[in-house]
């Protein structure tokens, strides 16, 4: 048994090739791939020297313009009424009767100026009546309501409503039932500024000199503990004011200036309504809108001579047809 042949292994399998080397790519096999465009900002961050309030600031972006870095002696006065020679407007000479001047000096001085006649209000009309064009033999059969009448034909000849569009508001007025459809009013008379204009206007006004551009923290260090804690005292020094001009430093520039290098801010916008009269005298009233600009200072955009108010729009009153619309059974149109 131990002499019989013993089988032959079996044949190993051959052996597997090697592998592909990898296929050369020419130039003319690969497609161009774009380039990732990469920005890269860089906050120039200013933080001041403490004052002697112990006030300090920290800047995201290093200012080109600081308008607290001189203020005039009249700006820190304590009287209410130093401010008054600063910005008190020239007054106006109203156009309307120009064969009588004497008329129009007198309404100008009663249609402008402060409602409570001080003691300055009278000094302004001494000097009113001492105007070369004053005659007091022109003021005879002078009367308010015709006065008013005169003003309104001129007011409707300014050149300051050609500034303004008038444009219609369209109300709709719910009929009560589902069944019945609603009814649109249409109220014309509203008169607004674009806003774009409107932002031009107060960056030439005179104020713009002391407007703020650059936001910043506002801090306190205390002198006896040591301790510092936030400041809020103006809209330019608030989380909201500082996150918006860090997101406009970081935007692209406009389409149509790619290679612009001039400097970026924020004009903040803030927007007042009341009722209002037009004149001293008369029932003709009118929903004013008021834009200021948060760039300037409460103490100065807060002072009542200081032209820190720029007239928007004005809403008209609803006539009274729109009130026989409301109390009368509608009717469907």
């Amino acid at each position: 048994m131990d002499n019989e042949p013993r089988p032959a292994p079996p044949t190993p399998p051959p052996p597997a090739p090697p592998p592909a080397p990898p296929r050369l790519h020419y130039a003319e096999d690969i497609l161009p791939q774009p380039l990732r465009r990469v920005i890269l900002h860089i906050r120039d961050k200013l933080v001041t020297e403490k004052n002697i309030f112990g006030l300090w600031r920290e800047y995201l972006h290093r200012p080109h313009f600081d308008p607290d870095s001189f203020v005039p002696p009249e700006s820190l006065a304590k009287d209410a009424h130093a401010h008054d020679d600063l910005f008190e407007p020239p007054t106006p000479k109203l156009n309307l009767l120009s064969k009588n001047k004497s008329w129009g000096i007198l309404l100008s001085w009663a249609s402008t100026g402060s409602q409570m006649k001080s003691e300055q209000e009278i000094n302004r009309l001494a000097n009113l009546l001492q105007d070369v064009d004053f005659n007091p033999k022109e003021l005879k059969g002078l009367t308010a309501q015709r006065a008013a009448k005169e003003m309104e034909k001129e007011d409707a000849n300014s050149s300051l409503l050609s500034k303004f569009k008038e444009a219609v508001v369209s109300i709709e007025v719910p009929s009560g039932s589902t069944a019945i459809p609603s009814r649109t009013v249409n109220i014309p008379g509203l008169y607004y500024r674009p806003l774009c204009s409107l932002i031009r206007s107060a960056f030439a006004h005179p104020l713009a000199a002391q407007y703020h551009f650059t936001p910043y923290r506002l801090h306190h260090t205390s002198s006896q503990t040591r301790k510092t804690q936030r400041v809020f005292s103006e809209l330019y020094d608030s989380d909201v004011f500082i996150e918006e001009h860090d997101q406009v430093q970081r935007a692209r520039n406009p389409p149509d200036d790619p290679h612009c290098k001039r400097e970026k801010v924020i004009a903040a916008m803030m927007l007042w309504s009341d009722s209002t009269h037009l004149a001293n005298f008369g029932t003709a009233k009118l929903w004013p809108v008021y834009m200021a600009l948060g760039n300037l200072s409460k103490y100065v955009r807060s002072l009542p001579n200081s032209g820190a108010l720029h007239h928007v729009a004005y809403i008209p009153s609803l006539p009274d047809s729109f009130q026989d619309v409301k109390r009368c059974k509608y009717d469907p149109l």
